[in-house]
């Protein structure tokens, strides 16, 4: 983990967009919002929200959907493999 925590503290890992609105106010929103009304923002990449147990928050930026994606697959095999 980019953050020195360990898998086994990961909560929820949220796939989302970096984008910037109109004024220039860049954000992180979801996917789904940003398939649904992307013409309203410019995409700057992608980004993993990672939450942990104890409420700590840490955002991972790519600059392809597919290394967003890659790298969220290599963190399910390894959250897979701590629970067997």
């Amino acid at each position: 983990m980019a953050s020195g925590r360990e898998l086994s503290d990961i909560l929820r890992i949220t796939p989302a967009v970096s984008v910037r609105d109109r004024d220039g106010v860049e954000t992180t929103i979801s996917l789904q919002w940003f398939y649904e009304n992307g013409e309203a923002v410019q995409l700057l990449g992608y980004t993993l929200l990672i939450s942990y147990r104890d409420g700590g928050r840490e955002e991972l930026y790519f600059p392809t959907y597919d290394e967003m994606m890659e790298q969220l697959q290599e963190y399910l095999t390894e959250l897979r493999q701590l629970k067997k």
